[in-house]
């Protein structure tokens, strides 16, 4: 029997060990914000070990997480299987969080219910189905005898959610990880080779409030805020003449996420705040973008002057790619896909933003790939009963572990490395 097949059976006689590992997961929340790693940095540093993968947990310095605004600790876990030196290193990185339960479940959201092939819960699809999907095919590979050249890490990381700046930025800028390539938490059918920016923008218009019987004598704020979304929703439109020339990826898009404003009926409101989400294209670059909009706001200010505005940067996040569909990296995911899956993955980008920037930033080829139906809307993520395909689980296991096996493998050659 050839080591490969061995592999793809040893993931089959895993079943029940990979399901229970996904159900404690899920059983044990791990809600951002506020940010809670120390259960379930425990859970998969203890799975890690029981794989016979090599355990690291690296808790952030209290400053840095002080630093940013948080109030709980930031605890990453890596799990290694290490080849030897001079060879690749892959890194496949998965995150620790997940949003908020949210409204409308039907199930549990942390029991972890299994019916009709689907496995229920907060994170069952983004992301712990990805954590056990990228240890398993470790472990599998593992079980099999398989001594890989290349190195592989599992990297469970932090605050995905929430812009990853103490998840894999911190590991990378503290070279906890050096790897020479990465695959991120993403699709099975369809491999992401690049993905959208994003810029979170909070704008307050500041008034003067007065009794309202007499509005005159004051500065409506949310008036002058009617004036700032007028023109927001211009330049919205605007938007529509710009296209990526990556498949899978469109036009930016611009939305006013939030609004709030006014203390009480009849009190001329004194304040009135916004948050806009602004995606970002691979082709435009993300300080050029957050300039263009303070231009914008600013230049309405100077066309009326009891407009007052304070304007934030919540977060920038550049955007990555595109990783060319050439790559190695991301046929060796398209051959072993179209053998496991029955059909060929596509190849292409996708609006959304993650961590797969800070791979990139560091000039790391890197492509998103793993657990998820056809149609990655299907699984619920963010969602009321979110949920995994086991079925997709374990055929993902497979084809990363077949995937590693040919990148990481004894074909090799001594000192060889990924040109950036």
């Amino acid at each position: 029997m050839s080591k490969k097949k061995e592999v793809v059976e040893i993931v089959d006689e895993m079943h029940n060990e990979v399901i229970e590992f996904l159900q404690k997961m899920v059983q044990t929340p791990s809600i951002n914000p506020p940010g809670e790693y120390e259960a379930i940095s425990r859970v998969v540093a203890d799975r890690f070990k029981q794989l016979a993968l090599e355990a690291e947990t690296i808790l952030v310095p209290e400053e840095k997480v002080k630093e940013l605004g948080l109030a709980t600790p930031r605890i990453n876990v890596l799990g290694w299987l290490r080849g030897t030196p001079g060879h690749p290193v892959l890194v496949l990185n998965p995150h620790l969080d997940t949003v908020p339960i949210g409204e409308n479940w039907t199930v549990d959201p942390f029991k972890g219910e299994i019916k009709g092939g689907k496995l229920y819960g907060r994170g069952a699809s983004d992301c712990k189905g990805r954590i056990a999907a990228y240890a398993y095919a470790l472990a599998a590979i593992k079980r099999a005898g398989i001594s890989l050249k290349g190195t592989a890490v599992v990297a469970a990381t932090v605050d995905e959610e929430t812009g990853g700046l103490l998840g894999p930025k911190y590991l990378l800028d503290h070279r906890f990880l050096q790897p020479d390539f990465a695959i991120v938490e993403g699709s099975a059918y369809t491999i992401w080779n690049a993905m959208n920016g994003c810029l979170h923008l909070e704008v307050k218009v500041l008034g003067k409030s007065i009794h309202a019987a007499a509005p005159e004598r004051g500065v409506d704020a949310i008036e002058k805020m009617n004036k700032v979304l007028v023109a927001l929703y211009r330049y919205r439109d605007s938007l529509r003449l710009k296209k990526s020339t990556v498949p899978g990826l469109n036009t930016p898009t611009l939305v006013v996420g939030t609004i709030s404003g006014g203390t009480k009926t009849n009190i001329l409101a004194d304040k009135c705040v916004i948050t806009i989400d602004r995606r970002i294209l691979p082709e435009e670059k993300g300080h050029e973008v957050e300039s263009e909009l303070f231009s914008l706001l600013r230049g309405l200010e100077k066309e009326d002057p009891q407009l007052k505005l304070q304007l934030r940067t919540i977060m920038l996040a550049d955007s990555f790619g595109p990783l060319p569909e050439s790559h190695h990296l991301i046929q060796t995911l398209v051959k072993n896909g179209t053998q496991v899956l029955g059909e060929k993955p596509k190849v292409e980008g996708v609006a959304g933003f993650g961590d797969s920037r800070f791979y990139w930033a560091k000039g790391i080829p890197v492509c998103n790939f793993g657990p998820s139906p056809k149609v990655i809307w299907e699984s619920n993520a963010h969602g009321a009963d979110e949920n995994i395909v086991l079925d997709d689980l374990f055929k993902s296991i497979k084809v990363l572990a077949l995937t590693l096996i040919d990148l990481l493998g004894e074909s090799w050659k001594e000192g060889f490395r990924y040109p950036n």
